[in-house]
C-alpha cells in the first residue's frame, strides 16, 4: 500500500521502474497491471530462495535470481540515476558494486521485531537468530547512500545503533482512507444494534496473525463475559484454517474475510482491537481506525511511532483483563465512546497526506543524487 500510494504521486515526476519480488505471483500480477496504468514500469519475478541454517527467514524468503538478473542488466545500460528499495533485505538483489546512488527505506527495524518473536515464539526453525537479522541489516544501512525511516521512533534507534548513518524520516501518509473526520459518522449495522469490536489484518504477515489469536484466545472470552451481547468481527485476507478453528469456538465472533473497503468495517465498529506482541514502524491498521474516529485498544506495540496525542487518545496495555475492560467500558458507554471519537480525531488531523509523504521521499531522491553526483 506505501509503494502504491507514493508511487501513484511520483510517477509525473520521474521514470519509474518499478521491480517486485513475490511468493504471490499471481495476486501481485495483477496489482501489476493497475501500476503500469499509472505509467510505471513494472516487472514481477517469483522468488525461489530456499532455508539456510542460520540465514533470517525474510531474507531467503525475497531471494529472486531473475530480479537481481533484471537489476544488473538495467544498472548496466546506465539508465537508472537512483535505486531504492524498500527493506533491507532487498539489497541483496543488488550487485556488490554500483555506480548510482542508493535509498533504502526501513518500514521497521527488522532485527528490533526479530528479537520480540524470538522472545515471544522463540528461534526460527534454520537457527537464524535477531543478532543475524542485526548484523545483515546494520551492513546493508552502511551500504547505503541514504536511509529513511518510516516513524521517528525507528529513525532515531537507526542513528543511535550506527552513528555517522544518514537517516531520514519519510513517514506513511494517512488519507487513502478520505481525509481525516470532521466527527465520526454514524455507526451502521445491517442487521442489529450489538456493540462491535473489530480487527482488520493481512493474515499472511506473521505479527497480524499472532495478534488475532491472542485476541481470540486471551482477550475476546473476556469482552465476551464483561458484554455477552457484543460480537467481533474479523476482516482481512488469509485468514488461516487454526484462526477459522479458534473463530468458531468463541461465541459472538463473525469472519468477514477480504473486504474491498476498510472504512466500511471501521464504521460498523465501536471498538478497534489492536493487540499486538511483534511489530515494528507504524501500525497502518491503528492509522485507519483513528482517522476514521474508531476507539483504539492497542498494546505498547501497536502504539509504536505514533507521536504522544495520538497515543494518549488510545488505551495501550499488555494486560489482557485491561485491556477486555477498557472494551467493555466503552462498548457499554456510548458518550465515553463519543469522547475518546472526538480526541482521537483531533490528534489524527495532524497525521501527514500521502502528498505530503511522497513531497519528502522526492526531496531524499533529489538529496541523495546530488550526493552521488558530488563523489
Amino acid at each position: 500500500m506505501r509503494e502504491y500510494q507514493i508511487l501513484r504521486r511520483l510517477a509525473d515526476r520521474a521514470d519509474v521502474l518499478l521491480r517486485v519480488a513475490t511468493q504471490f505471483l499471481d495476486t501481485d500480477a495483477a496489482g501489476a497491471e493497475h501500476m503500469a496504468g499509472l505509467g510505471i514500469d513494472v516487472a514481477v519475478y517469483p522468488t525461489a530462495g530456499e532455508p539456510a541454517p542460520g540465514v533470517p527467514a525474510r531474507v531467503w524468503r525475497q531471494r529472486s535470481p531473475g530480479l537481481r538478473a533484471d537489476v544488473e542488466t538495467m544498472l548496466r545500460s546506465g539508465v537508472i540515476d537512483l535505486v531504492h528499495v524498500e527493506g533491507y533485505y532487498m539489497t541483496q538483489h543488488l550487485p556488490p558494486q554500483r555506480t548510482v546512488p542508493l535509498v533504502l527505506t526501513e518500514e521497521n527495524v527488522e532485527y528490533l521485531l526479530d528479537r520480540r518473536w524470538q522472545e515471544v515464539h522463540g528461534p526460527e526453525p534454520t537457527g537464524a537468530r535477531w543478532q543475524d537479522t542485526q548484523a545483515l541489516e546494520r551492513n546493508a544501512w552502511h551500504g547505503a547512500t541514504v536511509c529513511t525511516a518510516v516513524s521517528a521512533d525507528d529513525a532515531n534507534h537507526m542513528a543511535e545503533a550506527s552513528p555517522g548513518l544518514d537517516v531520514r524520516l519519510t513517514p506513511n501518509g494517512a488519507d487513502h482512507l478520505g481525509p481525516v473526520l470532521a466527527e465520526r459518522r454514524p455507526r451502521t449495522v445491517p442487521d442489529d444494534e450489538r456493540p462491535t469490536v473489530g480487527f482488520i489484518g493481512n493474515y499472511s504477515y506473521p505479527p497480524s496473525r499472532d495478534a488475532a489469536h491472542e485476541l481470540l484466545d486471551q482477550v475476546w472470552p473476556r469482552v465476551h463475559a464483561l458484554v455477552p451481547r457484543a460480537r467481533l468481527l474479523l476482516a482481512g485476507a488469509a485468514l488461516t484454517p487454526a484462526l477459522r478453528r479458534s473463530a468458531e469456538e468463541q461465541a459472538g465472533v463473525e469472519l468477514l474475510g477480504e473486504v474491498p473497503d476498510v472504512a466500511t468495517v471501521l464504521d460498523r465498529v465501536d471498538v478497534f482491537a489492536a493487540p499486538l506482541r511483534v511489530g515494528g514502524g507504524v501500525k497502518v491498521k491503528v492509522l485507519e481506525a483513528a482517522v476514521r474516529g474508531c476507539p483504539i485498544v492497542t498494546t505498547p506495540v501497536g502504539a509504536q511511532g505514533l507521536d504522544e496525542d495520538l497515543r494518549a487518545a488510545m488505551t495501550v496495555t499488555d494486560n489482557h483483563e485491561e485491556a477486555a475492560e477498557s472494551m467493555a467500558a466503552l462498548l457499554d458507554d456510548s458518550a465515553h465512546r463519543a469522547r475518546v471519537s472526538k480526541e482521537l480525531l483531533l490528534a489524527a488531523a495532524a497525521l501527514p497526506t500521502w502528498d505530503a509523504a511522497a513531497d519528502r521521499l522526492w526531496a531524499v531522491w533529489g538529496e541523495a543524487i546530488a550526493t552521488g553526483e558530488e563523489r
